[in-house]
């Protein structure tokens, strides 16, 4: 029996989390069979481009990429940021360039109990220690409160976190990132991590394509190195405590997700 290729779980959810989180701030992603594209006005965090399947050599490469030029045409596509989930297109025909690269990872559900196993969100708090070669029990970081935010006022500390967390750069306007619409979506979880009553970790959950994909974890550099990296991993995981989780990592994070259960299921390319 062939082996499943998770990137087209991994490429799904991605474009599933970009779409919702883009709408919310007003923009107008499009969905064809091969790409998942969106006119961004501005530079931002998201790709303005998604690959959803492979697309091979010869006629399929040329539809993609004859969709790809036609994308970016567009006069509203002013930022252009194209994540291929197989590493496998050329898009220098249409002028851009392959800018970095990294990798996909999938985890099993857990063999325990379902949870939610819906699109609603259960409780976020950590479940029991993975198993396997290599598992260990995390950091519970007990002093973290992780919190799912549901207000405007907690989206804004939120946002502040990841800004900072990731080093971008100051002054961005509240919610020119992640936009309050964002916290109606029922398959979204926005989750925050307190210590001390200051926000000082961030991570985000998207369930759809029977995973939950994980999404902008970050702890601020004087909080890291206890656990909350992993604590807020565990949140956002038992968001869907049945589902099959995916992510793409920073090469910083490897070890962290290694742990939790992750392995790699292929490259990706980030062009612009």
């Amino acid at each position: 029996m062939a082996t499943p290729d998770r990137r087209l779980i991994v490429a799904a959810n991605l474009a599933d989390w970009h779409d919702a989180s883009v709408r919310a701030l007003g923009w107008r992603p499009r969905r064809t069979r091969t790409w998942w594209t969106c006119p961004t006005p501005a530079p931002n965090i998201y790709h303005s481009a998604i690959l959803l399947r492979p697309v091979g050599h010869g006629a399929g490469a040329a539809s993609a990429l004859a969709e790809m030029a036609a994308h970016l045409d567009d006069p509203d596509s002013r930022s252009v940021s194209v994540c291929d989930p197989w590493d496998s297109l050329d898009l220098h025909p249409v002028g851009l360039t392959r800018r970095a690269a990294g990798t996909s990872s999938y985890r099993p559900a857990p063999d325990r109990g379902s949870g939610t196993g819906d699109d609603g969100a259960s409780d976020p708090r950590p479940g029991p220690p993975p198993a396997g070669p290599g598992a260990r029990p995390p950091d519970p970081a007990r002093e973290l409160v992780i919190t799912t935010v549901t207000s405007a006022s907690d989206l804004e500390r939120f946002e502040a976190t990841v800004i900072k967390g990731f080093g971008a750069r100051f002054p961005i306007a509240p919610f020119d990132i992640h936009a309050p619409g964002i916290l109606g979506d029922r398959a979204m979880s926005v989750l925050l991590g307190e210590h001390d009553g200051a926000a000082v970790a961030a991570a985000m959950a998207y369930r759809s394509s029977g995973v939950v994909g994980i999404y902008g974890v970050t702890t601020l550099d004087p909080a890291r190195g206890r656990g909350f990296a992993t604590a807020m991993t565990r949140a956002a995981l038992a968001t869907a405590p049945g589902r099959p989780a995916v992510l793409q990592p920073t090469p910083a994070a490897g070890g962290i997700y290694a742990r939790l259960g992750f392995t790699t299921v292929g490259p990706y390319a980030h062009w612009v």
